[in-house]
């Protein structure tokens, strides 16, 4: 009982110390995901930065070019623009915008005239080098959270492909799965263990129960013919049975002490069945005189208890059987 009570204490141990291991590896693994899509945004910051000085740096060419008195058709684009274009009576200019070739282009105000740069090229290229993980697009765009340029470039967003947003998210997803699925690997494994150790509990206690069942059948059977034959001996020694009778209790006393013999080694032979020592030794054997011998051996017993015993034998019955294992068991 000890064991079982151990045994269960360890198992409620384990099983708390499973569900606090899944319970954290889910917080860890939420804390994990954050911390991926942090460094995305924080990368798409970085680089949103980046994007900002080149193209302040475009711009400053551009307005330099307009301050010079320079004018699209009359004169060629400033660096590093690849052309440039006017329109007249603008009340506003776009500051940066990205058009669906790819194209950046830069605006810039000079009185009611709006002096607009397009940017291609190797320039260009390397403008939207923004690494493998992030994209520049345009700020009306719909998709993961980034970094948006500030004025005069709010038209465009450097946030992180829609690809590496989303692989985020299902590599959290799969390592949930994961633990989930380990955690209830392991909880079944539990409870299995538990089923066998309360089955192993049952069968001690039922074992326990026989062999206290067995003690008591064998200790009444010892008692008895030990009864009986201090009943013979004190008779004869007390002087109240002389002649035949005294002979008539002698051998009583005897055949007691046989049968008390017989018992002894009947009980040593069972136990050393119940542990596997003994080896089954069989052969064709005459059963009925098996049988009708260990009744026999009863009759004075059923006679004294008051009782008739009577018996149907078949005669002449052979078998191949353990004969020692066989008179144990009927007996």
């Amino acid at each position: 009982m000890r064991h079982m009570i151990v045994a269960v204490l360890v198992v409620v141990v384990i099983n708390a110390q499973l569900t606090w291991w899944i319970v954290f590896v889910l917080r860890l693994n939420r804390d994990y995901l954050r911390l991926e899509r942090q460094w995305l945004v924080g990368t798409a910051r970085s680089e949103a930065m980046r994007v900002e000085v080149e193209l302040s740096t475009a711009r400053t060419a551009l307005e330099a070019a307009v301050l010079m008195g320079d004018q699209p058709g009359r004169n060629a684009a400033p660096e590093p623009f690849v052309g440039w274009r006017t329109q007249a009576f603008a009340e506003s200019c776009p500051g940066a915008s990205l058009n669906s070739s790819g194209v950046i282009e830069i605006g810039t105000l000079s009185g009611l005239t709006c002096y607009t740069g397009v940017l291609s090229g190797e320039w260009r290229e390397s403008v939207l080098d923004v690494g493998s993980d992030l994209e520049i697009v345009s700020s009306s765009d719909q998709g993961p959270p980034g970094a948006e340029l500030n004025p005069p470039n709010e038209g465009l967003t450097v946030r992180p492909l829609p690809s590496v947003w989303d692989g985020v998210l299902d590599n959290y997803r799969r390592r949930i799965v994961m633990m989930v699925s380990e955690g209830s690997f392991f909880a079944l494994l539990l409870l299995v263990l538990m089923g066998i150790l309360w089955r192993t509990f049952r069968r001690e206690v039922e074992l326990e129960r026989q062999h206290r069942n067995f003690l008591s059948a064998v200790t009444h059977e010892l008692k008895s013919p030990l009864a009986a034959i201090r009943l013979s001996l004190e008779t004869v020694a007390g002087g109240r049975a002389t002649g035949e009778d005294a002979d008539r209790f002698l051998g009583n006393a005897l055949d007691d002490a046989a049968r008390l013999e017989d018992l002894v080694q009947k009980v040593l032979e069972a136990t050393r069945f119940s542990g596997g020592q003994s080896l089954d030794i069989r052969k064709d054997v005459h059963l009925s005189r098996i049988v009708d011998e260990a009744i026999e051996s009863f009759k004075r017993r059923a006679a004294a208890a008051g009782a008739s015993l009577d018996l149907a034998i078949e005669p002449d019955i052979y078998g191949d059987v353990d004969e020692e294992a066989l008179s144990i068991a009927i007996s």
